[in-house]
């Protein structure tokens, strides 16, 4: 379904009419209220387009009358938090959510710049039928990556990004065969990489791959 921008700015227009129309409706309660956001129309409502700025300034106005924007998670932020597409931790109890989600960890103060990192890289790795299931970034800086298929990827600190690239040339054109059978990948060498493979599962072949 192929929606126009300017088709979908025009409803959400009438949702955020709809929106400020509530909340002159709300005005008179003597209750605390919550309007909670579609996640999308925080894009138009922190615009300050005439619309969106009467309702923040009807919301400054009414203390009882708070606009909720949705949180929507990317991924784990370690074992009980979540993480969204800023790098902002929040929490919820929704146990599911917290399983199908791939674990981000890292240092104090490193949520954005791993959640960019991951979601970079994730969407890159799908590309070739791949998925992260952890991303760790040690207190050293150093980088690894775990696979859903079971395969650890050690980036190293250094040009871990070119480090990235090179795994993914040397996987989709040498290894990819051998994928169920690869338990770690090192790529902390200068021009090539060292494989483990899981126990009495190392394939017979010569030659270097």
């Amino acid at each position: 379904l192929a929606i126009s921008l300017n088709a979908t700015r025009n409803l959400f227009k009438h949702y955020l009419h709809w929106i400020k129309e509530t909340i002159d409706i709300l005005k008179f309660s003597d209750e605390k209220w919550f309007i909670k956001l579609h996640p999308t129309s925080g894009l138009y409502l922190d615009n300050l387009d005439k619309l969106s700025f009467e309702i923040n300034e009807k919301i400054k106005k009414y203390k009882h009358i708070e606009i909720v924007k949705e949180k929507v998670p990317v991924a784990r932020w370690r074992n009980k938090e979540l993480v969204n597409k800023d790098g902002k931790i929040f929490t919820s109890s929704n146990k599911k959510v917290l399983a199908e989600l791939s674990m981000l960890d890292g240092p104090e103060a490193s949520e954005a710049i791993m959640t960019n990192r991951f979601i970079a890289m994730d969407e890159t790795l799908q590309q070739h039928g791949l998925k992260i299931k952890t991303l760790v970034m040690d207190n050293r800086r150093a980088w690894s990556i775990g696979l859903t298929n079971g395969i650890l990827i050690v980036l190293g600190r250094a040009e871990s990004e070119e480090r990235f690239n090179r795994f993914l040339r040397v996987y989709q054109n040498e290894l990819k065969h051998y994928q169920s059978q690869i338990a770690e990948m090192d790529m902390r060498y200068p021009n090539g990489l060292s494989i483990i493979w899981k126990p009495g599962q190392k394939p017979d072949f010569n030659g270097k791959v």
